[in-house]
């Protein structure tokens, strides 16, 4: 229970656009450390975090299974349903990026993953989510292989839950894992213009600019 363990945390500037928020769990019997950092993007309406798993005692840790980087619920209005606009990924043939638009009614449920060990190798591991007027951009870091569920309840409500698929380990005294990234970046209004907010939004924070510059157009 986590209300029996200590915790730590603080938040520091790295520039303008980002501020870092580190929140640090220990659980006093197993000394299990748990970190969670995230950071958050003053220009953009972005979150991004991931959680990080740590024995600093000096035996093995209880069995840590079922993690997940993202669980989350979220209730819509009365006048919209949820749609669910995600892609295939590639399997190097004519359809590879197709896209799809699910709509997630009262006990919908819609279940996406990596494959083969391959992070886009059976779906694309970016997803925008519209409810009401606007919505959010869902996206899992691509290390490893990655499952996510939308699951609709019978109200109003919609829980995600995305993380590594099938984490059943032990962490031997000094080993640390880590989930993969999450970025959210919501966005009301116009869905095309939120895609070309999230492209503003990787192109300014997230891709790498060898000599300080963007990558030349690729063919």
């Amino acid at each position: 229970c986590l209300s029996s363990w200590s915790i730590r945390k603080e938040s520091r500037r790295l520039d303008d656009a980002r501020t870092e928020h580190t929140q640090v769990w220990t659980d006093p019997r197993t000394r299990l450390v748990i970190t969670c950092r995230a950071i958050e993007y003053a220009d953009y309406p972005t979150v991004e975090w991931f959680l990080e798993f740590q024995n600093t005692g000096t035996e093995p840790t209880p069995i840590l299974q079922d993690i997940q980087a993202l669980d989350q619920v979220w209730t819509r209005g009365n006048d919209s349903e949820f749609v669910l606009y995600h892609h295939r990924g590639s399997q190097a043939s004519q359809r590879d990026y197709e896209p799809f638009e699910t709509a997630l009614g009262p006990g919908g449920q819609k279940r996406l993953s990596g494959a083969g060990g391959r992070p886009s190798n059976s779906d694309w591991p970016y997803f925008n989510l519209a409810w009401d007027n606007g919505g959010c951009i869902v996206v899992v870091g691509w290390p490893g292989q990655w499952a996510g569920t939308f699951e609709r309840d019978g109200e109003r409500g919609l829980r995600i839950r995305i993380g590594q698929e099938l984490t059943h380990v032990r962490l031997l005294p000094g080993e640390k894992i880590r989930t993969p990234l999450v970025v959210l970046q919501f966005w009301r209004g116009d869905r095309i213009r939120a895609h070309n907010l999230w492209r503003r939004w990787m192109m300014k924070h997230s891709m790498p600019k060898p000599g300080g510059q963007l990558p030349p157009p690729q063919f």
